[in-house]
């Protein structure tokens, strides 16, 4: 039980932001974009907002952390579950 709670924010949370252009191409309704693509649209040909680029940044990050600091004993025993030998 330990590695699968783990290995689950890895694989549902983190393995979005790997597809970038993914996500850029083929998902274009607003509902479905992802937050790296949501966040990349502050910058436009006339300028870059860097305050709501930062701000956006900064509101991404409050669910994972959150999630982090929720389940933290579960992560960290399923991360030292398999260095213990018996």
């Amino acid at each position: 039980r330990p590695p699968r709670s783990t290995l689950f924010p890895y694989t549902t949370l983190f393995r979005s932001w790997d597809e970038f252009m993914y996500a850029l191409i083929f998902m274009t309704s607003l509902s479905s974009k992802t937050m790296p693509v949501a966040i990349s649209e502050f910058s436009t040909r006339y300028g870059i907002d860097y305050g709501m680029i930062n701000t956006a940044g900064c509101i991404a990050t409050v669910f994972p952390m959150l999630l982090a600091l929720i389940f933290q004993k579960y992560i960290v025993t399923g991360l030292t579950a398999g260095g213990v030998k018996d």
